[in-house]
């Protein structure tokens, strides 16, 4: 062997983090349209604590903010991940799934997973105050775990800020760390599919 060949990115895990320029726009909008689900739907639980979930047919509401939510996440999963999928020649990205996560003081959610799911991601509709400099609070930060288990740092976590959104593979591990303020967080989690031309995510 002449040369040694390059290292192939064997346990690399992309996250895309985009801050949306228009949010503040439908801040407003999106939360009312949330809020129309809080009556409806049972305090969430297995991986959620402290926290009440819409169904995972948000995506499927009529409301125009909502539909514009939609559109800039279906906006970065193309442009950001075109490259894997040959400039979307043979395939098309889709909404398989979106929810609102809405909780307060208190409110996390274990360590967890979308898989099968190709992506997922969150969209921060309005977070939790950022902590003070020098203070040492993660709470409500979103945190991905390295899927290294000897491998530092463990975790990687970012504080949720309004009109953030994160896009990142569905097998990552995440989980988001306890909310120790009075602020409401509020946050629109969803899945990608990514399926062949011709068909829909909802036909699967």
């Amino acid at each position: 062997m002449k040369s040694v060949p390059a290292p192939l990115p064997l346990f690399a895990a992309p996250l895309y983090a985009v801050t949306i320029a228009d949010a503040a726009a439908h801040k407003d909008g999106l939360r009312a349209a949330i809020g129309h689900h809080r009556e409806a739907v049972v305090l969430a639980t297995g991986s959620h604590r402290n926290v009440w979930r819409t169904s995972k047919a948000l995506h499927k509401s009529d409301d125009a903010h909502v539909a514009w939510l939609s559109g800039r996440i279906l906006e970065l999963v193309s442009r950001a991940l075109g490259d894997r999928y040959d400039d979307w020649k043979q395939v098309v990205p889709g909404i398989d799934a979106m929810w609102a996560n809405v909780g307060g003081f208190g409110a996390w959610l274990a360590p967890h997973n979308h898989h099968p799911q190709a992506w997922s991601g969150v969209y921060y509709v309005s977070g939790a105050p950022a902590p003070t400099p020098g203070e040492e609070d993660r709470g409500g930060q979103i945190a991905f775990v390295n899927p290294n288990p000897v491998a530092h740092p463990r975790s990687v976590a970012y504080a949720p800020t309004d009109g953030l959104l994160f896009l990142f593979p569905g097998w990552l591990e995440h989980m988001v760390h306890p909310n120790l303020r009075d602020d409401e967080r509020v946050s629109v989690a969803f899945n990608i599919a990514v399926v062949p031309r011709g068909e829909s995510p909802r036909d699967r």
